[in-house]
């Protein structure tokens, strides 16, 4: 029988014999609430182990799809897991109040109440008017021009009525850019627009309640002093203008747009641009002992969240990366030492296990159950662990941590490799 609290930091009045991997010192299950420490008496909770600095609130999914909301220094922990990303800042203004001045609404009619991704009414009905036109809802949002580089537009899209497609433009001020074109099967059709951005990328997320999380990443020109994101029915592929029925239209909810290669988690706006703080996820305890010793064992679980080809840092030793992500091949890499490339098996675009065992006589390291990789060099961590990212400055995960268990002996190489697979 489970008793849950907020933030999901306790989830077992009396714990299950035996859930733990097999003779783990501590195993933290954070994606099921529960939290195992062999040196004493259970159940414990995630703040036992871990502690959050992060300067604003912060949002999470569920693994059932519904977002919800932490306060400032919050672990973002939900069924999903343990989020950890860096700072974001969302530039689109009025992200929950789409009938605001900031927004341009033409020929369609807004309605507010409707239930939203983060169980609030503060969900949006999109209905187009019955004139002979195109329906449109648009917002320019201010940058500053320099170099070429990516963003990316995100918004909650769910079908209300008609069997109308949704067309999210991804722009700068000169149209240049690509339409996302999302029909009532959602499939996605992309269409240049204009000349000069290139790299053209999409997601598709599903969501509680029949909501779907789209992003659209789009790499835009130097020039470029505003990105613009509008949203149009057709009543055809490439078709805009038409004579609309007054009822058919999609729900919106949440529009964003970062200046990165991939989403983040939402950040709520107001009258002005927002910023999500960094997760600065601290180990302690029973799990930071483990790891700071010259003998022991990790294995951890992580989900994706937003984009792959990017070094990322798992369990981090006060600046020095014990068990990570190479950026070069996606494999799984130890940048401490000799061990410089690890597992040259790349990351999965769902859940991944990583695998560091490590003594005085040398290291093993292994990805999804592949190859082990081993060296003769010992590990040097020191006293302070961070989870998630390179000393809370760099290399974060923008992921899920659904699972981290340690040992404290150096596991055989066989043994790593089958907790693992």
């Amino acid at each position: 029988m489970g008793v849950f609290v907020t933030g999901r930091q306790v989830a077992l009045e009396i714990p299950m014999p035996g859930w733990w991997l097999t003779g783990a010192s501590v195993d933290l299950d954070f994606d099921s609430g529960r939290y195992y420490d062999s040196s004493t008496a259970n159940p414990r909770a995630a703040t036992d182990f871990l502690s959050c600095t992060r300067a604003s609130i912060g949002y999470a999914r569920t693994a059932e799809g519904t977002l919800t909301q932490f306060s400032s220094n919050a672990l973002r922990l939900t069924s999903a897991g343990l989020l950890v990303e860096d700072a974001r800042t969302n530039i689109i203004l009025q992200s929950t109040a789409l009938n605001n001045a900031s927004w341009t609404n033409y020929q369609c009619t807004l309605t507010s109440g409707f239930s939203a991704p983060d169980g609030t009414t503060t969900g949006y009905s999109y209905v187009e008017n019955t004139v002979n036109d195109s329906h449109q809802l648009s917002q320019a949002a201010n940058i500053t021009s320099g170099t070429a580089r990516p963003f990316t537009v995100s918004v909650y899209l769910k079908q209300l009525s008609g069997n109308r497609l949704i067309r999210l433009s991804h722009m700068d001020q000169s149209a240049n850019g690509y339409l996302f074109e999302i029909n009532a099967s959602w499939v996605v059709t992309v269409t240049a627009t204009g000349s000069g951005a290139s790299n053209p990328s999409y997601t598709l997320t599903p969501m509680a309640n029949g909501w779907y999380l789209f992003t659209a990443t789009v790499t835009c020109l130097t020039t470029s002093t505003n990105q613009r994101v509008q949203l149009n029915l057709e009543n055809a592929v490439e078709n805009s203008v038409y004579t609309g029925d007054g009822s058919s239209g999609w729900y919106v909810w949440g529009p964003q747009i970062e200046e990165a290669a991939f989403a983040s988690s939402y950040i709520p706006t107001t009258s002005t641009s927002a910023t999500r703080a960094a997760d600065s996820i601290a180990i302690s305890g029973a799990a930071q002992t483990i790891i700071a010793a010259a003998t022991g064992s990790i294995v951890a679980q992580i989900g994706t969240q937003g984009g792959i080809g990017f070094a990322a840092n798992v369990v981090d030793s006060n600046g020095t990366n014990v068990l990570g992500f190479n950026a070069s091949n996606n494999g799984l890499a130890s940048l401490v030492a000799t061990l410089a490339t690890g597992n040259t098996a790349n990351r999965s675009a769902g859940d991944d296990k990583l695998g560091l065992a490590w003594s005085g006589a040398g290291r093993s390291i292994v990805l999804n159950g592949g190859t082990v990789a081993t060296d003769a060099s010992a590990q040097t961590p020191s006293s302070t662990q961070k989870l998630g990212s390179a000393n809370a400055t760099s290399n974060f995960i923008y992921a899920y941590v659904e699972r981290l268990t340690l040992w404290n002996s150096k596991l055989a190489d066989a043994t790593l490799q089958g907790f693992t697979r």
